[in-house]
């Protein structure tokens, strides 16, 4: 009778045993699970935050741009009007002088030795 309850006793035990192990992997399932839930809304989370990171460069990199754009085409403008200003001056206040008749005839002869030496 003793050796009939000792091993009722020993089932119980690894009945027990068993028990707590189902009950351990069960947990750490439950844990597992909770973490891949958490991991992936971090993950969401942290894509979310970097789309609207992006949206956001994306927008001032295209304001710049287009003050950039301006800013060279006025700039453009403001020296083109400075170098029409420059000659119509320089026109106006350095008339073309005429080549003296001597450079000519100076211009003429070395012209002349030019084609003699060919």
């Amino acid at each position: 009778m003793k050796n009939g309850k000792f091993v009722e006793a020993e089932l119980a035990k690894q009945r027990v045993i068993q028990l707590k192990q189902i009950e351990k992997e069960k947990n750490l399932k439950e844990l597992k699970t909770r973490y891949e839930e958490i991991k992936n809304q971090i993950e969401i989370e942290q894509k979310e935050e970097l789309d609207n990171f992006n949206k956001t460069w994306d927008e001032r990199l295209f304001i710049l741009n287009e003050e950039f754009n301006r800013q060279e085409i006025s700039l453009k403008e403001s020296q083109q009007q400075e170098i029409e200003e420059f000659l119509k001056n320089f026109e106006t206040n350095y008339p073309q002088v005429k080549p003296s008749s001597e450079l000519l005839n100076l211009n003429k002869i070395l012209d002349q030795l030019i084609r003699k030496k060919e």
